[in-house]
């Protein structure tokens, strides 16, 4: 990443917005599926490494940080790889796209693991029985993430709004009253291609 391409400080949310964020996340823990027990309410790009308060970067989890699976996943203490594979596979799309604009896919393999179990060494999941038996994979099914502009929208100031207001959408900054809001979502997107220019370069060329 260029040295000058500073990364922006995380979003706060304010005490109301918190409140609509609780609301719609709330639910059983996405580490264990349990329904009784009382949850928090972890980012899934962790404060510390400019996580937004978001919904699409928010998920329940029981206990607190450090009880339940909300300590385990935080503190990685035995057992936390489960964690976080049920996690990774309650993600929904935006939620998956949130962390992949923000961390990058390694990041997201790494700290969300597919497999539910680490390689005990260098700590990245372990790969399925049927790739080290050399069974062939499926192929993996690539996701579209489009914007659509209306047809109607001739002015290039107003192409520009109703994209960046789509963005923000899309990554959980659905306030479209807040430019604050679509800023963060702008930045987010720009980074994210920043950081792996060469291969959506690679793509494009692949494409043509």
């Amino acid at each position: 990443m260029p040295a000058d391409l500073k990364q922006p400080a995380r979003y706060v949310a304010n005490w109301n917005e918190w409140e609509l964020i609780v609301a719609d996340k709330h639910g059983a823990c996405r580490g264990c599926g349990c329904t009784a027990c009382r949850v928090n309410y972890h980012h899934l790009v962790p404060r510390s490494l400019r996580g937004d308060d978001v919904a699409a970067n928010i998920v329940p989890l029981c206990g607190s940080g450090t009880t339940g699976c909300h300590g385990a996943i935080e503190t990685h203490s035995p057992g936390w790889e489960a964690i976080a594979h049920a996690v990774r596979d309650s993600l929904s799309p935006l939620e998956e796209q949130y962390i992949l604009a923000k961390k990058g896919q390694y990041w997201l393999d790494r700290y969300y693991p597919a497999s539910s179990v680490l390689c005990e060494s260098c700590r990245k999941p372990l790969k399925a029985k049927r790739e080290r038996t050399g069974e062939e994979l499926p192929p993996r099914k690539k996701k579209d993430w489009t914007l659509s502009v209306p047809d109607d929208v001739e002015d290039g100031a107003e192409v520009l709004e109703t994209l960046t207001i789509a963005l923000a959408e899309r990554l959980g900054f659905d306030d479209e009253t807040s430019r604050l809001r679509r800023y963060h979502a702008v930045i987010v997107a720009l980074v994210f291609a920043t950081q792996n220019i060469e291969e959506l370069a690679m793509e494009r060329g692949n494409d043509e």
